[in-house]
């Protein structure tokens, strides 16, 4: 079961002009997270979230950029990055991910910090790095050895236009980790895109591509997927989804995909 929790102030007129570093909005709820939470002390279980307004915001009127809700992600030993995934109404603008403190004065457990929120090679020598990838938002990590639960990770997102940051906004998630053994044996999906075919495509890393393109231009490839695991709980062939991300994307032509 999900619970949806809906916040909404009455309007506040500001007048004046922001300073330098901006007029910053924040919501601490007591009330929307669980707790418990494994890689921080004291009992830390409210949800924040934070935005920041700037004179240029104004000045361009620019909406500040909005946080897609992941589909349900769980980390395990061969599930090893999360994807923390914003999009902006004005098309021309860049964004720009940073890992952010799960919340002011917060402390983390020994092991964990700002930039390895979740376990790492100081919490156990099993385990891998942690590495976060700003241009895209993606989380990456190499958990062998862990305790099952709930990880509070923050990521804050800054919105550029012309070399001019004119907005930036922070959210908390919770990201769950589980080492069962039924999930440890499965293997990720084969997933591939033939580059000799689809020449303006290049491979950055295996499961990793890059195109360069402009507003404007129809890019067309097919990606091929292969999973040969069973399901666990059925004993029939898993699933394997496809879907899309990115304010560039025409979301009125793409619902997803299922094999």
């Amino acid at each position: 079961a999900v619970k949806v929790f809906t916040f909404e102030t009455g309007v506040v007129t500001l007048s004046g002009t922001p300073p330098a570093s901006g007029w910053k909005f924040e919501l601490e709820a007591y009330c929307c997270s669980p707790a418990g939470i494994v890689n921080l002390q004291n009992g830390y279980s409210y949800a924040t979230m934070e935005a920041v307004i700037y004179d240029e915001t104004m000045t361009l009127a620019a909406a500040s950029p909005k946080f897609i809700e992941s589909p349900a992600q769980i980390i395990t030993p061969y599930n090893k990055s999360y994807r923390f995934h914003a999009v902006s109404p004005h098309i021309e603008d860049s964004l720009y991910y940073n890992l952010a403190s799960a919340a002011p004065n917060v402390t983390y457990n020994p092991g964990y910090s700002l930039n390895s929120p979740l376990p790492n090679s100081n919490v156990n020598a099993a385990n891998g790095p942690v590495s976060f990838d700003n241009h895209t938002g993606m989380l990456t990590c190499d958990v062998q050895a862990a305790i099952n639960g709930l990880y509070s990770v923050a990521v804050e997102v800054e919105q550029w236009r012309n070399g001019i940051k004119i907005s930036e906004v922070r959210n908390d998630a919770l990201i769950a980790i589980n080492m069962d053994s039924t999930y440890n044996n499965n293997s990720a999906p084969s997933v591939s895109i033939d580059t000799a075919l689809y020449q303006n495509i290049s491979t950055m890393a295996p499961g990793s591509y890059r195109v360069m393109a402009i507003p404007g231009d129809t890019l067309s490839f097919d990606v091929q997927a292969s999973d040969f695991d069973m399901n666990p709980h059925t004993s029939g062939s898993q699933v394997i989804s496809f879907d899309a991300f990115g304010n560039a994307l025409d979301s009125t032509q793409w619902s997803g995909q299922s094999l």
